[in-house]
């Protein structure tokens, strides 16, 4: 038997047992008479472990640069634009501020903050890393710009599920 609420669905299992799930939650809790067991859905889970582990690759590649020192990071990669369609000046202008945007990004997808925008800004940022590497003719690093590309498209697209956040804290403090 099922009942259909705009918030709730209650499922009858077998002893009196009833699943109740929280749509778009993504938790589900089972109750048996008035004790309850959380269960943190698989989907959830997946969701978050992809974004934590896109936030820790993306924040550790600014921690690393800015520690190793902005200087000796330029340095490594204005030579590689010189002879290029680019001009010089619009590398160094980006190349100074990519280490610090890395890195902010990199936190806000690790703790599941202000989601879809780091995210939006994660991709552009990547987009604009491929136009780079391919003014330089890179094209072995353009493949993997392309996996990273598809890990953003997919954190985007499923992002219903990125529940185990503070996006998702955030809303249910302002809900109450």
């Amino acid at each position: 038997m099922f009942c259909h609420s705009a918030a709730w669905r209650y499922v009858n299992v077998y002893d009196s047992t009833r699943l109740v799930i929280r749509a778009g939650r993504g938790v589900a809790q089972q109750r048996k008479g008035t004790r309850y067991m959380a269960r943190i859905q698989d989907e959830a889970l997946a969701y978050a472990l992809l974004r934590l582990t896109l936030g820790v690759n993306i924040a550790v590649h600014g921690f690393i640069r800015i520690t190793g020192g902005i200087d000796a990071f330029l340095a490594q990669q204005l030579p590689g634009f010189e002879g290029t369609p680019l001009p010089l000046w619009v590398a160094r202008a980006f190349l100074p501020v990519l280490p610090f945007v890395e890195l902010a990004i990199g936190l806000l997808i690790i703790v599941g903050l202000f989601s879809r925008p780091a995210l939006a800004i994660g991709a552009l940022m990547l987009t604009s890393l491929t136009f780079g590497l391919g003014m330089q003719g890179q094209w072995g690093f353009l493949g993997l710009h392309l996996s990273y590309a598809v890990v953003y498209f997919i954190l985007i697209f499923l992002r219903r599920y990125n529940t185990l956040s503070l996006d998702t804290l955030v809303r249910r403090i302002d809900s109450q």
